[in-house]
């Protein structure tokens, strides 16, 4: 079936989506939200201003060991993303260093962070840090979006607004040139959060996006890897570098109120890519999702999102070298035309609302249905590879002797966090796949 035309959504109701996407570890993909299809940027030629408070130890006496003024070092973090973001989204980045009462030296008056497009960068101790974010040297608030709500439970043309405020250490060691280096290298990863990237796999080739600062580029400036992610928030079919993906889907019915939906996606021309995404109606369980290696997938609210980790110490992002990508599951709604993102909004086949939760002989039909739709199958509960695709020895899907956790695996889709987040109870049991060969 060919992938459908774009559907524009019934009355386009302007609402705020507040920055609650809990994410996967992948290679610096686009961060995803609760609800929201598509990433989320600033708007293609529209002015980010990003200002920075003093760094409360400049006021310290000249010869107080730890006198610093890290505001430079910020900045020049922050300026890694300035050509960067002209180049694949036409943003203009501007940095501004307030003074010591707040104002901006310009207008002699304190910043309008109402204005779209303002991040507020501040300074904390970091018992202050922890005591919000655990152990962490520095995080950030995302920025509140705006889009259209189909009154389905998705939200599309989301575009980053106000809000966003990024949270440095301003500790003093006994090493200032690593306070300076640090505060460098935090605001340039916390500066990729705002413009809407995620983390890094730990194992990735040095980037900015990577969760552990030793890790990070040296030079603490934005990598091809990066800059691969930015065009993925920012690449669209009315950018200058556009995507060029055909998207293919088809759907079967499996019985007991259980349909399979497969996705075929044929990359044409423009950028690698990296993100795709279909809605899901309310109630709607899944079971049995089936990724290639190197790919994921994740569940936020009404969205099921996959994208590229890691495979054989490359990314294998849709490109060239990687140009097919099929994807299927298992659901319990209707097939009907769902809001999905494939380097453009469109609209293709997806499960529709539920008006019942799964029971148990609906999960024991998803296994018989999914046991003769697939031969390698292992479900897992480790924590630390929730979702994710990789190679797995042959394993019968319904296992006798060991029902419970199998029942357990398709009652539940795995929540995912940052990878210095995770824990062992946070994570549900989900199924780790590869196609059968």
């Amino acid at each position: 079936m060919p992938s459908k035309s774009r559907q524009w959504f019934g009355p386009l109701a302007l609402m705020l989506v507040l920055a609650s996407a809990i994410t996967a570890s992948a290679w610096a993909n686009p961060t995803k939200r609760d609800g929201v299809i598509g990433p989320v940027a600033f708007a293609r030629g529209s002015p980010v201003t990003v200002y920075i408070d003093i760094d409360p130890k400049s006021k310290l006496d000249a010869g107080d060991p730890e006198r610093r003024d890290r505001v430079g070092d910020a900045s020049k973090g922050i300026e890694g993303w300035v050509t960067p973001l002209a180049d694949i989204g036409q943003v203009t980045l501007k940095v501004v260093k307030l003074d010591g009462s707040g104002n901006d030296p310009a207008t002699g008056k304190p910043p309008d962070l109402t204005q779209a497009g303002s991040v507020h960068v501040v300074w904390e101790s970091s018992e202050v840090i922890e005591a919000k974010k655990g152990n962490a040297q520095a995080y950030s608030d995302e920025p509140l979006a705006a889009g259209f709500d189909d009154g389905k439970g998705h939200v599309a043309d989301a575009q980053a607004t106000t809000g966003a405020v990024i949270h440095l250490n301003d500790d003093a060691t006994a090493n200032t040139a690593k306070d300076k280096d640090l505060a460098t290298k935090n605001a340039v990863h916390e500066m990729g959060h705002v413009l809407g990237l995620d983390h890094s796999a730990v194992n990735a080739p040095a980037n900015v996006m990577n969760p552990k600062t030793e890790l990070q580029p040296a030079n603490a400036t934005p990598t091809a890897e990066d800059l691969k992610e930015m065009k993925n928030v920012y690449a669209s079919a009315s950018g200058p570098d556009r995507f060029d993906i055909t998207a293919t889907d088809t759907s079967v019915a499996l019985g007991a109120g259980l349909y399979r939906y497969s996705y075929d996606l044929r990359y044409n021309a423009g950028p690698d890519f990296g993100l795709f995404q279909v809605g899901l109606g309310a109630g709607v369980e899944l079971f049995d999702i089936e990724v290639p290696e190197g790919w994921e997938w994740i569940r936020n609210g009404s969205v099921l999102s996959f994208d590229p980790t890691e495979l054989d110490g490359d990314v294998p992002y849709l490109n060239a070298t990687f140009p097919e990508l099929q994807i299927s599951f298992v659901a319990n709604g209707l097939p009907q035309a769902q809001p999905a993102w494939v380097g453009r909004l469109t609209s293709l086949t997806g499960p529709a609302a539920v008006d019942a939760p799964a029971t148990l002989p609906l999960l024991l039909a998803a296994a018989v249905a999914a046991a003769a739709t697939c031969r390698t199958r292992r479900w897992t509960s480790d924590p630390c590879h929730a979702g994710r695709a990789e190679p797995a020895a042959a394993f019968s899907l319904v296992d006798l002797h060991n029902t419970r956790p199998l029942v357990r695996a398709m009652g539940k889709i795995a929540v995912r966090a940052h990878p210095d987040k995770l824990r062992p109870w946070g994570c549900s049991f989900t199924a780790r796949s590869r196609a059968a060969r």
